[in-house]
């Protein structure tokens, strides 16, 4: 039986796409996303659960999807994903990649299933457990601090989120363009955190406004640090002090949060990650001309395939195998990017094949502005020494992978903090761990009646499982 084709995400006209704001795409009907739903195989070991780094059940929620039952798919959702409807929108969609149908055909729609079940089933609350007297600061509003009140708030404790922003969503809403995720998608998300009781106080600087030893002295139990990365690197060439060099973060921010950043006509970004072509497309919506220069090819490019796909079409302007060499102005601002045409050697430390230079093939790209986006730190430069809290070479907190806790007994973290800059569901994922990290250090007598009852549940499952195959070989 020939597998039945993807259905595809349809777009608004390109004319529109490359001048507006709002979303470029449009998600599935209802009827449309029960058919797309149909076609998952149901595998027994679905590989998709494998391939999502927070273990979603995927297999559950679109076979409640295939049935028609929305609330169900968005309450299992819910229950695994924070924040599920923003992840309907910009979640790399690991899982589809390991799909089984996408061997032979093309994979499932996973991500605009999601998408469907935050757009047409009941949103839920989940429950909160009574006060258990214990109270959690956490710093930095983004998917990895909202996770760890999530968590944590289900259990009865007491949590209140720190952010500088005046805002909450961390790269949800300061790094993401809202043709790509739609602010009022994250406010679902919002709304049912806040309606759980979880605190928020925003537009609270750490390290001018509060310290770590100030939120202990508020009463807080333990502290979690979820802040971004959104410290650029330099790229340690010649000319990057010139005026028309400008920080990626702080461009992406204000675009993202729709305020106005005085961009040139030509601009030229350096990188090929997310960061990059996010700016490149919001720029070219402000009728700029964007060009990324990129040293390797787009097989290895880090950002999302088919954000690449899309900028493309929109007319940003891609130059693959060039690295910059040195930045060119004239009286004080930028004139140009020298660059080095470049061939693939043997794979690096990251698995990806080395950009080598040609020698001889220097050329000037005519520019009025130069936007390194190739990586970013987390900020933490409002840590003290007397904080205790040893950060990594990379600027990263140092934490036990097991629990999230830091040097400082007390203090967790996750997230971008951790992992440098990361996937949503990926800064999840470090948020589920110190949420679990928090509970068993404040908590260890429940901590561990838990896990000793959860291990005794998923055993009655495999038994139950078991017991049903083998009647099922019998038949």
């Amino acid at each position: 039986m020939p597998i039945k084709p993807r259905l595809k995400r349809k777009f608004i006209p390109m004319e529109e796409r490359r001048t507006t704001f709002r979303e470029v795409s449009h998600g599935f009907g209802r009827e449309e996303a029960i058919e797309e739903a149909k076609r998952c195989l149901q595998c027994k070991k679905p590989p998709c659960v494998d391939a999502c780094p927070a273990h979603a059940p995927v297999k559950d929620y679109v076979r409640a999807a295939a049935q028609g039952d929305f609330d169900l798919a968005y309450r299992i959702n819910r229950e695994a994903l924070t924040v599920p409807c923003s992840l309907g929108h910009v979640c790399p969609a690991f899982c589809e990649r390991q799909c089984t149908l996408g061997k032979k055909g093309e994979p499932i729609a996973i991500r605009d299933i999601k998408r469907a079940a935050c757009d047409y089933g009941a949103h839920w609350t989940p429950p909160v457990a009574p006060d258990n007297g214990k109270r959690v600061a956490v710093v930095g509003a983004g998917p990895a601090g909202l996770t760890v009140a999530n968590d944590l708030r289900r259990k009865g404790y007491a949590v209140t989120v720190f952010d500088r922003l005046a805002v909450a969503g961390g790269t949800l809403v300061a790094g993401i363009p809202t043709f790509r995720l739609p602010r009022e998608v994250f406010k679902n998300d919002l709304d049912q955190l806040l309606a759980m009781g979880v605190e928020l106080e925003l537009g609270t600087d750490m390290g001018k406004d509060r310290a770590i030893a100030d939120l202990f002295k508020l009463g807080y139990h333990a502290v979690f640090i979820g802040v971004g990365a959104m410290e650029p690197k330099r790229l340690g060439i010649e000319g990057e002090d010139l005026k028309g060099v400008a920080s990626a973060s702080d461009v992406l921010a204000k675009l993202a949060m729709g305020e106005h950043v005085d961009l040139p006509q030509h601009i030229s970004i350096i990188g090929c990650g997310n960061v990059a072509v996010d700016i490149a497309r919001s720029s070219l919506r402000l009728g700029k001309e964007p060009t990324i220069l990129y040293r390797r090819t787009l097989k290895e490019a880090p950002a999302n395939e088919e954000e690449i796909h899309e900028a493309e079409e929109e007319g940003v302007k891609f130059h693959f195998l060039v690295a910059p060499t040195r930045i060119l102005g004239e009286g004080g601002r930028v004139t140009g990017v020298e660059c080095l045409r470049m061939q693939l050697g043997e794979p690096d430390a990251s698995g990806r094949a080395r950009p080598v230079p040609i020698a001889g093939s220097e050329f000037v790209v005519p520019t009025e502005m130069v936007i390194p986006a190739v990586s970013q730190e987390p900020q933490m430069g409002w840590l003290r020494p007397e904080d205790g809290i040893e950060l990594t070479k990379w600027s990263s907190v140092k934490v036990d992978e097991a629990t999230g806790m830091s040097t400082r007994p007390g203090v967790f973290a996750g997230g971008d903090a951790v992992l440098g800059p990361a996937t949503v569901v990926q800064a999840i994922v470090q948020g589920h761990v110190a949420a679990d990290g928090i509970h068993r250090y404040l908590l260890p007598e429940q901590w561990e009646s838990e896990r000793k009852a959860k291990e005794e549940t998923a055993a009655k499952a495999a038994a139950a499982a078991a017991a049903e195959a083998a009647a099922q070989k019998k038949k």
